[in-house]
């Protein structure tokens, strides 16, 4: 049964992520889809993490800062 994950994203970090999904002709949930489906070794789990976390950072700077440092 399909469950409903919610996660907080600037404007920001969404247009980056929607961009990346365009690039493989998909939308963003399409792309989260993929992304859920792919079986992820635990040799490259931590390279993944890595690259999403900066991925995320990267959309963020320039920005102002959260006041609530979200």
């Amino acid at each position: 049964m399909p469950q409903t994950v919610r996660i907080e994203l600037t404007a920001g970090q969404v247009a980056a992520l929607e961009a990346q999904a365009a690039e493989q002709g998909l939308t963003l949930e399409d792309w989260f889809r993929v992304l859920a489906g792919r079986e992820v070794s635990a040799a490259n789990c931590r390279r993944i993490a890595h690259e999403a976390a900066a991925r995320i950072l990267d959309t963020g700077s320039g920005g102002k800062p959260d006041p609530e440092g979200a």
